[in-house]
């Protein structure tokens, strides 16, 4: 009877890590450059797309303590400022936390435009912060590439989300 309990217990805690899991995954997945000719190489961080639709969503499993740590490891892995993704992750997380009921119940078109929105604002404060650190100016065409990349990979990320959504916790709420 313990045994069965404990296994519930470990399946309840995988189910509810989903979203951290997936976002720690994109993380991973933009450790790996892209290479575009015009411009050098970029560093995607696909986490964006998944917070927005984790906080939109769900929330409950996407606490700030979970965004600090996703931005913690960000700033580890890419090398940057300390602080500089876990600001950038935050302030983002409490962006759409605070414009989430205005997003749910939304068309993926509208939540796709939405996200364009919220994010090239933040993406040129990020990459004035990170110029003000390194003191001096960063390639602004490689992060306008990298803003506009991470828009048109949307739908895919969104996608993913939304399937790991439906399969695993939509019957939780």
């Amino acid at each position: 009877m313990i045994r069965l309990g404990y296994k519930a217990s470990l399946l309840r805690f995988l189910k509810n890590g989903i979203p951290f899991l997936f976002s720690f995954f994109l993380l991973i997945i933009g450790l790996f450059p892209i290479r575009i000719v015009f411009l050098t190489q970029l560093h995607v961080s696909l986490v964006f797309i998944s917070l927005f639709y984790w906080v939109i969503f769900r929330p409950d499993l996407q606490p700030p303590i979970v965004v600090f740590i996703l931005g913690l490891c960000a700033d580890l892995f890419y090398q940057t400022p300390l602080g500089l993704y876990t600001f950038s992750f935050l302030l983002f997380y409490l962006i759409i936390k605070n414009q989430r009921r205005f997003l749910t119940n939304r068309s993926f078109s509208f939540l796709w435009g939405a996200f364009s929105v919220f994010v090239i604002p933040l993406f040129i404060l990020e990459w004035l912060l990170a110029s003000l650190l390194f003191l001096h100016f960063l390639s602004f065409w490689s992060m306008l590439g990298q803003t506009f990349l991470m828009i048109g990979l949307f739908p895919l990320i969104a996608g993913g989300c939304a399937c790991l959504y439906h399969r695993f916790l939509e019957v939780d709420e």
